[in-house]
């Protein structure tokens, strides 16, 4: 169960990823951040409230801090996404957002089975792969953008790390508790985006939604599963984002995202089987 959850996490990632860049390029990141924020927690609060499950003051601590890292990565990746080239964006980003799990998880030794190791690497180069886009004016990207997309990877994946190491008797009170740093952008926000910008503002809330409902698949996924499997399973989000990408605006899959997809294929099949 945790491994499927990952992945449908994963998928829908993709999706609402694909909408943030998007709606990132009509709204600041911070007015983009504080109102998906907003519509995450709309919906995880009541859903956590009603699992009356405990949570100690470990793991709001553990949440709040995962928040606080996944607040710093959207920003950034909402950032890059509307003004950095997004092939070398996106592979940099999702890759080390795998990595950062996957690497502690084998350091701490948490190792999988020798086949499930083999998947997990697979599933890395799938990421990877499937991240680049075609872009012959990616040379001329900075440094800026690259260590700006490293950063962004590195706070997705220390809030997997720091959601895994939340005990089960939460819940899904961490679902809700990593949506709190957000919403303290909202005062600065509310009144510059509202007016002039609702229909956008409409659509981060929508997306808010469907985020909290995804936090709860990978909030069971992290607590219940090893870390590596679900790190990997998590990160398949460019499969989803490649696709919206091809399916409404028309973009070509380039032939590294066939073998990248080919890849992901894999990937979930040997995990799944090992």
């Amino acid at each position: 169960m945790p491994e499927f959850l990952a992945l449908v996490a994963g998928l829908s990632f993709g999706f609402t990823d694909y909408m943030a860049g998007i709606v990132g390029r009509r709204l600041k990141p911070l007015a983009t951040n504080a109102f998906v924020g907003l519509g995450a927690f709309a919906v995880a609060l009541p859903v956590a409230l009603l699992s009356h499950a405990q949570l100690s003051w470990r793991d709001f601590n553990l949440s709040l801090a995962a928040g606080i890292f996944g607040t710093a990565g959207f920003l950034l990746f909402v950032y890059l996404m509307a003004h950095k080239k997004m092939s070398i964006v996106t592979p940099i980003t999702s890759a080390t957002n795998a990595l950062t799990p996957i690497a502690y998880s084998f350091i701490t030794g948490s190792r999988p089975h020798t086949i499930v190791s083999v998947g997990i690497v697979l599933a890395v180069v799938g990421i990877v792969l499937l991240s680049m886009a075609e872009d012959p004016n990616s040379a001329h990207d900075t440094k800026h953008a690259v260590s700006l997309s490293l950063l962004a990877g590195l706070g997705f994946g220390t809030l997997s790390i720091l959601l895994h190491k939340t005990s089960t008797q939460s819940g899904l009170w961490p679902a809700a508790v990593i949506n709190i740093p957000p919403l303290f952008f909202l005062p600065f926000v509310i009144k510059k985006s509202l007016a002039p910008k609702m229909n956008w503002v409409r659509i981060d809330l929508a997306l808010g939604v469907v985020i909290g409902l995804v936090l709860f698949a990978l909030t069971y996924a992290l607590q219940h599963g090893n870390l590596a499997i679900v790190a990997a399973l998590q990160n398949q989000y460019p499969i989803t984002a490649v696709f919206c990408a091809y399916w409404w605006q028309h973009e070509r899959l380039q032939p590294w995202q066939k073998v990248g997809f080919l890849c992901s294929l894999c990937a979930i099949t040997i995990i799944n089987v090992g």
